[in-house]
Order: C-alpha cells, then sequence, then structure tokens
C-alpha cells in the first residue's frame, strides 16, 4: 500500500497554524479572568499535600515525586485532567508536556479514579498514539504500530504480560510515542513507551483510601462471571516535613471470558519519602506482586467468514504423514500437516476459545527502587535512579506444553542535571542539561518444552470442544509424553536419526516426536539449537549488560525558539549459555559438535535534535529528528537468545536501526481549560524477529507514517471531556504490504459530567477501521466500535460507579496478544481473542 507522504498530511497541520487571530484574544482574557468552580468535580478526592517541592530555580526533581502538585486555577491536580502534571518521562528535565516536542499524553489520578481501566488498550481514550490490542489483562502495550516498553519512574522493565494489568502502584502515566529519548537507554521497542508515575506519601494528615471493585454481571450465563478486587491504600507523616510512607495492599480474584482463563493477583506496594534538608531527597518503593490462572489464547481457523460472521469451520483435526509406515521404532512416521475431516461451519461464542483444563499460570514479581536528588547548588543537581527487578513465571498451556521465565534486572543511573541562564549575541539563553551514565545487568532464563513443529496437533485443534485441548487427545496418546529421546534412558524412544525422540500412538502406530528430559538445574524440557522439531522452544541463559553515557540539552531563547540535541552511546556485552540439560547430552555425546555458549560485544547509540517555536504564549510547533541503533531482542524477556545458527549470536541483531521525523504543533486554546494537539510522523524501525518467527532483523523493516489528533476539555471540575483520532499506516518497507493488527483509522472520545448535588454520568467510545490479520490481507477484520456508559455518586468521603461496558453489545476481535506480543506464523495470526461482551461492573471508594 502506499504511504501517504508529507503534503498529503501537512494540510491538517498547515490549517492548525491558521486558527483566528481570536484564539490569541481569547487566551489574554482567560488568563486575567479569576474562575470560580463548585466545590465538588468530576473527582471526589481531597487535594493532597504535595510529598515534595521544586524551587523557583527549576530544580528537578525524579518523576516519583512530582504528582498532584499543581493547582488549576480552584480545580485541585487530582481532579484536573488536561496535561498540566510537570514530567520528566522524556529527557529528565521537569517540563510540561506542551513544552516537550513529541506526541506525549498523560493519564491523571481523576482519569484512573473516573474511568474502568482493565488493561493497556483502554489507554487508548487518551492518546492517539495507543492502539487498540488485546482485550486481555496479559497483555503489552501497543503504540503506533508496534509493541511498547513499560517504564517505572523512568527505567524500563521488563514485560508485563505474565501478570494481571492492574494500577496498585501507581496513579498516573505518560504515554510517550516513538523512540525512547537518550536517558532511557538501549532499547530495540522504539515505537513507544508507557511510564508508570508510582505513587509516593502525602505529607501532612493521614490518607486512606478503601476501594473495592465487583461483576460482572452481563446477558448470558457465559458473559457473567465473578470478578472482584480489595484495595486498601494508606499514607502517614512519621517525621513532619520530614519523612512519610504510604502503602496500597491489592487482592484481586477474576474469572475471565475466555475458557478458564483467571486473572488473579495479590500486589503489596510501598513508598518512603525523606527530606532531610532542603537540598535532598530520597524516594524509594518497592512491591511484590503473585499472579496465577490460565492465560487465554483464543480462536483458531480463521476464515472471513468467522471474522466477518462468526461462523467457525468445526470438526475433527487429523494428521498427515511422510516417512515411515509407523510399524515399528525403525520406521516412523513424519507429520506433515493436519486437515479437518467433516469440516462444518457453527455459530461460535466468543467465550470458545482454545483452552485447556490443565492450563495454568505462576508468576511472581519483585521491584525494589531508590530515588536519590541532591541539590548541589542553584545550578547543579545529581541524581540517581537505581531498580532491581526479579520475576519468576511457570506457564502450562496444555498436557506437553510447558514454559518458565527467571528474569533477573538490575539498572543504575547517574544524572548531572543544569539549570542555567545567560545573555548571548543580545538573546536571553536559558540552558538545562542532563548528562550521566547508567549501567544495566540483566539475566533471563527461559525454557519451554513441547512439540514446535507440524507434529503438534493443538494449533489446529476445535475450539468448540470446551476444555480439550490437549496434544496426547490429538495424536490419540494416553501416556506421559514427556522424557523421551536421546540421553533419556529408553532407547525404545530415539529416533533412528539419533537425534529426534518416538512415540506410540495406538492410533496412528510410531510417530518422530519433540524429545524431551525431564527437570535438570534450573531449566527443564528441552534442548537448545535444534530447530523447531528438535528445540520444542528455547532453552538458556542470557545474561546482557550495557553501559550508556548519554547526554541531553535543551536551550530557550528569548521565550520564542527552544533548540534540542541528545545523544547516547551505548556498550552491549552479551553472553548466552545453553541450560544444564544441554550441556549434559552434548558431554554425553549426544548432538555432536553443538555449540553450547556464545557472547559478543557491539557499540551502538543515538542522536535526537529538536527545534520548537512558540510565535504567541497558547501556541507551540516544533520539529524532530532522532536515529537510534539498538541490540534487538525476543519480545518477550529483553534478551535475544540464540539468533545464528549452531547456537551462536549474530552481529546484524545489535545494529537494529529507527529513524523518526516528527513535527507536531501544541494549543492551550483557553487558558487550564483547554489543550490540543497534532503530529505528524514518519518512522522506519525494525519490530522484534521473534515475533515474526525468526529471521534477520533487518529483513523486518517496517515503515509507519501517521496523524494524532487529541483535544481535552475541563472547564470546571464538574465537566471534563475528551477526543482522539490517529490515523498509522504500517507497511513492509519491501513489499509496500500492510503489517497486521494496524487499523489505519482508529478515534476515541470520552465525557464526564458531575451535577453539584453529587450524581455523575459518564461515557466512552471509539471506532477502528478494518485491519488485517495476515501479511496477504486476505483475513481481514472489519471496522469495529463499542460504547461504554456509567453513573456515578461522589461525596466528601466516598464515591460509587456503576459502569455498563460495551452497552450495544458489539461482537469484536482483538490480537491475541501474550509476552511476546503479537505472533506470526507463515505470515498469519495463529488466532484472535474476542473481545468481551456487555457487562456490568462497579467501584465503591471511600476515604478517611
Amino acid at each position: 500500500m502506499s504511504h501517504p507522504s508529507l503534503l498529503r498530511l501537512a494540510p491538517a497541520l498547515v490549517a492548525a497554524l491558521a486558527l483566528p487571530a481570536a484564539v490569541s484574544s481569547a487566551y489574554a482574557a482567560a488568563a486575567t479572568t479569576n474562575t470560580t468552580t463548585p466545590s465538588s468535580g468530576v473527582s471526589s478526592t481531597a487535594a493532597p499535600a504535595p510529598a515534595s517541592s521544586a524551587s523557583s530555580t527549576g530544580t528537578p526533581v525524579e518523576e516519583a515525586t512530582l504528582l498532584d502538585k499543581v493547582v488549576i486555577d480552584d480545580i485541585p491536580a487530582d481532579q484536573s485532567v488536561l496535561p498540566t502534571r510537570p514530567s520528566t518521562s522524556l529527557y529528565g528535565f521537569e517540563e510540561t508536556i506542551k513544552e516537550t516536542p513529541r506526541s506525549v499524553f498523560q493519564v491523571s489520578k481523576a482519569q484512573i479514579d473516573n474511568d474502568n481501566i482493565q488493561n493497556f488498550t483502554d489507554l487508548a481514550r487518551y492518546s492517539p498514539s495507543i492502539q487498540r490490542a488485546s482485550s486481555s489483562p496479559y497483555s503489552v502495550p501497543r503504540i503506533r504500530g508496534g509493541a511498547a516498553d513499560t517504564l517505572r519512574n523512568n527505567i524500563v522493565l521488563f514485560n508485563t504480560a505474565v501478570r494481571p494489568f492492574n494500577d496498585n502502584a501507581w496513579e498516573s502515566a505518560d504515554i510517550v510515542a516513538g523512540v525512547p529519548s537518550v536517558i532511557q537507554g538501549n532499547t530495540s521497542r522504539t515505537a513507544g513507551y508507557v511510564n508508570y508515575v508510582t505513587k509516593k506519601p502525602f505529607f501532612g494528615e493521614d490518607q486512606t483510601e478503601f476501594t473495592v471493585k465487583f461483576g460482572r454481571l452481563g446477558l448470558h450465563s457465559e458473559t457473567t462471571y465473578p470478578q472482584y478486587a480489595v484495595q486498601l491504600d494508606h499514607s502517614t507523616e512519621l517525621i513532619k516535613d520530614k519523612l512519610a510512607i504510604r502503602f496500597s495492599l491489592l487482592q484481586a480474584e477474576a474469572d475471565l471470558y475466555w475458557g478458564n482463563a483467571e486473572g488473579d493477583s495479590k500486589d503489596i506496594f510501598g513508598a518512603v519519602s525523606w527530606r532531610p534538608n532542603s537540598k535532598v531527597t530520597v524516594d524509594a518503593n518497592i512491591s511484590y506482586t503473585h499472579s496465577e490462572g490460565a492465560i487465554p489464547n483464543g480462536i483458531n481457523r480463521l476464515t472471513p467468514n468467522l471474522l466477518n460472521n462468526w461462523k467457525y469451520t468445526a470438526g475433527t483435526a487429523t494428521p498427515t504423514f511422510g516417512g515411515g509406515d509407523g510399524s515399528s521404532p525403525a520406521s516412523p512416521r513424519t507429520i506433515t500437516g493436519w486437515t479437518i475431516q467433516n469440516p462444518h461451519e457453527v455459530s461460535i461464542r466468543g467465550d470458545q476459545t482454545l483452552y485447556s483444563d490443565v492450563a495454568d499460570n505462576d508468576a511472581d514479581e519483585y521491584i525494589a527502587q531508590v530515588i536519590t536528588n541532591v541539590k548541589l547548588n542553584d545550578t547543579f543537581t545529581l541524581r540517581n535512579n537505581t531498580i532491581f527487578q526479579y520475576s519468576d513465571n511457570k506457564q502450562t498451556t496444555h498436557d506437553f506444553s510447558y514454559g518458565g521465565h527467571v528474569n533477573k534486572l538490575f539498572e543504575s543511573r547517574f544524572e548531572l542535571l543544569s539549570d542555567k541562564e545567560f545573555e548571548l549575541f543580545g538573546k536571553n539563553i536559558r540552558h538545562q542539561s542532563n548528562s550521566g551514565i547508567s549501567y544495566r545487568w540483566l539475566e533471563n532464563t527461559c525454557n519451554s518444552a513441547g512439540p514446535a513443529d507440524l507434529a503438534n496437533p493443538t494449533p489446529t485443534a476445535d475450539a468448540t470442544q470446551g476444555g480439550s485441548l490437549s496434544a496426547g487427545a490429538g495424536l490419540g496418546i494416553t501416556g506421559n509424553l514427556f522424557n523421551r529421546g536421546p540421553g533419556t534412558g529408553t532407547p525404545d524412544s530415539v529416533h533412528p536419526d539419533g537425534k529426534h525422540a518416538i512415540i506410540y500412538s495406538p492410533t496412528y502406530g510410531w510417530l518422530t516426536w519433540t524429545p524431551t528430559w525431564g527437570k535438570e538445574g534450573i531449566a527443564a524440557g528441552s534442548v537448545a539449537g535444534q530447530g523447531g522439531g528438535l528445540a520444542g522452544g528455547e532453552a538458556r541463559i542470557n545474561t546482557l549488560k550495557t553501559t550508556n553515557l548519554f547526554s541531553e540539552h535543551k536551550f530557550d531563547i528569548d521565550e520564542k525558539w527552544t533548540w534540542r540535541l541528545g545523544g547516547r552511546l551505548s556498550y552491549v556485552d552479551d553472553s548466552i549459555t545453553t541450560n544444564a540439560l544441554t550441556k549434559r547430552l552434548v558431554n554425553d555425546g549426544f548432538y555432536p559438535g553443538l555449540n553450547t555458549d556464545d557472547s559478543a560485544t557491539a557499540w551502538n547509540g543515538d542522536i535526537n535534535t529538536s527545534i520548537a517555536f512558540r510565535p504567541v504564549r497558547w501556541l507551540s510547533t516544533y520539529f524532530t529528528y532522532d536515529y537510534n541503533i539498538s541490540s534487538q531482542d525476543c519480545g518477550c524477556c529483553q534478551t535475544q537468545g540464540f539468533t545464528g545458527s549452531g547456537n551462536t549470536l549474530s552481529d546484524s541483531y545489535f545494529d537494529v536501526k529507527s529513524e523518526l521525523f516528527e513535527l507536531g504543533v501544541k494549543f492551550e486554546l483557553i487558558p487550564n481549560k483547554l489543550f490540543a494537539s497534532a503530529a505528524w510522523f514518519h518512522q522506519t524501525r525494525q519490530i522484534p524477529a521473534a515475533n515474526l518467527i525468526g529471521g534477520d532483523p533487518s529483513t523486518y523493516n517496517l515503515i509507519y507514517e501517521g496523524l494524532e489528533l487529541a483535544a481535552t476539555y475541563q472547564p470546571t471540575v464538574n465537566l471534563a471531556l475528551g477526543a482522539n483520532y490517529s490515523y498509522i499506516d504500517a507497511s513492509y518497507e519491501e513489499t509496500g504490504g500492510r503489517f497486521p493488527f494496524s487499523p489505519l483509522n482508529s478515534a476515541n472520545a470520552w465525557v464526564a459530567y458531575r451535577f453539584d448535588n453529587g450524581f455523575g454520568v459518564k461515557a466512552n467510545a471509539w471506532f477502528t477501521s478494518s485491519w488485517n490479520a495476515n501479511n496477504a490481507g486476505t483475513l481481514t477484520v472489519p471496522s469495529q466500535h463499542a460504547i461504554d456508559l456509567g453513573v456515578f455518586y461522589a461525596a466528601k468521603k466516598w464515591r460509587l460507579d456503576i459502569d455498563v461496558l460495551n452497552v450495544t453489545n458489539e461482537k469484536n476481535w482483538t490480537p491475541s496478544g501474550g509476552p511476546g506480543g503479537i505472533i506470526l506464523q507463515n505470515g498469519v495470526t495463529p488466532y484472535l481473542l474476542p473481545a468481551e461482551r456487555l457487562g456490568i461492573q462497579g467501584k465503591f471508594t471511600y476515604r478517611f
């Protein structure tokens, strides 16, 4: 598909720049008016005392200490939905969204209090950059057509898709589209990121908030399932103006719409703010999350009639064979594919996804973070941001699919920030800079066992058969599917080629099989580096050490112009080793010549520049350029795994490029009441190759070009509304074909109004145009939409919300999601996940 050129999209920006001069007069008039607003608002939270403050000289404070520090006219900051909170999410400087020369959007506490946010997709109502991806709570954010990172107070975290979405640890977020700044370091997810701003303690009076969420009531039994969450959030000051603490506890039990999927979790969060003197601030947070329950898969056997009319091709899948005749271990059959016997179309419900009764997922995560700011003098501030993250998850999808990850992350970043004003050639210059060094160490142990080739019957199983997803059932085998192959001590399970396993099926005879073993060391199940039909899944321990040098500079010139320039230089040290099982097999003479270790080093970096012009106070225009080279990763654990043949690392995976051009304009049309923005972008980038099942990342160059429009209006605390629209064309550079899962057009709109007596109403609606489910464009999901309605009552101490989600009971499709994001196999997604149907949920909050 052809790409819209700059000339096609620029008129929207030109028209925006040509707004009537009357807006400038309105700005001046509004700026001098002291508007009185009612004492009750969309959110009923009392405005807290800030945990910290920054001096008038502009000394930056790390993001975790900034929330709720601003009062807009008579609207407390925690009731504002306008992007007025100073943020450090991009360059490390404390600046508002209006000043930032990128497409950045904020999620405020008022929006979290008011809205029903169940997954990353729901963040699309606040940002045109967010695309509607998986409706599962086990998912990753999707920005501008690609998988995105999640950050915690400006440090990149491991992938979150093995845990259900929850907001226990945070109360605000920044959504940044495009390449992360040089501060955040080396990442291949250059589509964008979501930066969570964690909760912080309040100084002053104790504050406690108790919240209960409950649901979900649908029109039918399959759309009605129990869900509840109980949360206790408490903050207290221990030493007046010096030391405060806060903790938040969450217990959630949730049956999900799809099969036997669940989203149960326990989350414990704690935070400390220490202000020993006027020059030093220390903010620490720690959390523990435990989650369990089967992760939803989706519906397979995609056809146009399924995507358009919900007609599923049912029937038993049976194998086709090559190789021997299966009569003896010496002549095993090899499965070459699967066919559907007696295919017939039936109506299918959205909850009838592929699942197994034995499916489960068990995940634990620990995070600890300390942010220290030391004001050296009126010009310089020293900051350190250090984080540790440990996660461990074990996932069973069916009787012959086991996976496990152990992730360990440590990062420490030192930043020297400066803020200096001077005069040059008669121009008043304000120079802000952020320069420093960071060190990031992560270790990932990855292992899975299961048939990874055509011997696997589960992708072609019949989704209408309930919880019967089973490799054994598909092959007619009732015995143990594990511990077969070379080195297992059972010679009758070793294939004549000495590499594969064999297994006996009473239905089909002797079959070539994926070799598997019992647990050894910290990994289990499979051998690394033997291809899909042998490994069953990669088994390795990957250690990635990255040192980043960075420097970002901002020059404000006479309050009209701003020029920025930044750069990053990264040294990457990557080492990988197979698991203990693979090493033993090689040492015992199996798989001769197989490599068990490799290492590589590389240099890469980033350079960016931007220019901004403010012709009038209410208008800012900008142009940004960014060229980024980073290391590729597998898409789920931020390490590569083996990328070359024979268990090696490929040089091309350390040279993944992204180039971004962005042109934008931001308006504060009515001061502190109406904010709007428009941005055009063109970016060439490469996506994680594992998301397309193998290959050199250079073959996955994608071109993204689009337009983003957004506006937020809040004239009083009683009324707030917003809307956004995006046109995003994502296509392969070589073929011009559209990349799947990315609709050309997306739109969102929301509104909330509260009457003076405390009652309120709210609504949210979204629309997406059609999108492809395969590379060829022969499987297309039609245009979709949904509307949510709600009512609430907010008193001084408590608030009750009742939300009717998907009120028109639309049948919508979403990508399946999962830890690795969206996966393509042979150019087609294996399955899609239906969105939830009409459902009623509630939330009760009491503050004391």
